[in-house]
């Protein structure tokens, strides 16, 4: 793929058709969400999102983003935007608001 970049629907189809699936199950909520590669935090930048959190902060008409590591208090406070399974079970935050 262009600039290293593999993931998506065209690099793993039968996943992105059982999430289209989901999303067309439930209409209602899906315009809520999307889909996001994190391969470039994790491959090229060596996040590790199981310590670490993104913090998105809105100047302007622009949004800058952070790390932070995940365990502060002050990040808990902070509004949850995006989520990942965690492995074993539930949700891990992987992006949360200023």
């Amino acid at each position: 793929m262009a600039n290293g970049h593999s993931c998506g629907p065209e690099a793993e189809p039968a996943f992105f058709d059982e999430v289209k699936a989901v999303f067309e199950k439930h209409p209602d909520v899906s315009s809520n969400y999307s889909i996001s590669c994190l391969d470039h935090y994790t491959d090229l930048m060596r996040i590790d999102f199981n310590k670490t959190v993104k913090i998105a902060t809105i100047e302007g008409e622009r949004v800058t983003v952070r790390f932070n590591e995940m365990e502060s208090e002050a990040n808990a406070s902070r509004f949850c935007c995006e989520w990942a399974p965690r492995m074993g079970g539930g949700w891990i935050c992987l992006q949360r608001w200023s």
